[in-house]
């Protein structure tokens, strides 16, 4: 497995594994192993084993464990797990149904690279469900659950002042999470996950390098939103979120206009080459 260390970036890498468990601080993008990254995570028994497997192998893509061009094999995932091949098969095929894997005839299943255009095609549906989503809390009234929020807010207090900005992310992810769950919106939140899969990547890939926003100005934006939907303002509580959302998606149109940007976006992109896999290996 090769490593990639550009030049031109301070680098300072804090990422969690999707199973809880935490990579080492690493100065390198590194192509993982398959079996390597199986070994520290396991399904998580909740839901159907094809759900298991798609939500394990997405969190390796978008968390960049597994990189742009990486060669994927059904059977060898589903030996690792100790599964047959239909569960796996099943979750690639709802990756690739998301443009996060795809198949190559007479090569094999890959890691899609990185597609700017459809990061911002997820904004537009993730500012546009959310929006709807804090409404739709606030139309509830007392009826809204928001502890679940406020629990997340309490714990990313903790996790900057430990600077422990791993964490940090995973809970960036959850504070969002929450508003759908609290507004039983279940369905939503599962179509905003997966339309911001492409985002996901790109903010692993900035977070990487440490070409990314500061945690507190995140924390204070989520705080916005929060304090929002408690007091009822509907307008404030669009324009919070359009805010804090549109911070992401500026960021994302400043890479192509970024040289030393736009060469680590291609160079992560092209990290791994495709080669042709004998038909001995693939499936």
């Amino acid at each position: 497995m090769g490593s990639f260390q550009p030049e031109d970036f301070e680098l300072n890498y804090f990422a969690a594994y999707p199973g809880g468990k935490t990579l080492p601080p690493s100065s390198e993008l590194r192509e993982m192993a398959v079996k390597d990254l199986l070994a520290d995570n396991s399904l998580d028994g909740d839901g159907s084993m094809a759900d298991q497997v798609y939500r394990l192998f997405h969190g390796f893509i978008v968390n960049l464990y597994l990189v742009p061009n990486q060669f994927l094999s059904e059977k060898e995932v589903a030996a690792v797990l100790n599964i047959s091949k239909t569960p796996v098969r099943e979750a690639f095929i709802r990756l690739a149904e998301e443009g996060l894997l795809t198949t190559i005839p007479k090569r094999g299943t890959y890691v899609t690279p990185i597609d700017i255009y459809r990061a911002f095609e997820g904004f537009f549906i993730r500012i546009s469900l959310e929006s709807a989503c804090a409404e739709r809390l606030i139309e509830m009234g007392d009826h809204a659950d928001l502890s679940a929020l406020s629990d997340v807010l309490d714990r990313q207090r903790q996790h900057i002042r430990h600077r422990d900005y791993d964490s940090f992310y995973i809970l960036d992810n959850q504070f969002h999470s929450a508003m759908f769950v609290a507004a039983g919106l279940p369905h939503a939140k599962r179509l905003v996950e997966s339309a911001k899969s492409e985002v996901d990547r790109i903010k692993a890939l900035k977070s990487l390098y440490r070409v990314c926003r500061a945690e507190e100005e995140l924390y204070d934006e989520h705080i916005s939103i929060y304090q929002a939907i408690i007091s009822g303002d509907a307008d404030r509580a669009v324009r919070e979120i359009r805010n804090h959302l549109t911070g992401m998606n500026e960021q994302i149109q400043e890479i192509p206009k970024s040289e030393r940007l736009w060469r680590l976006f291609n160079t992560v992109n092209n990290y791994a080459k495709p080669v042709r896999i004998p038909a001995t290996a693939q499936g």
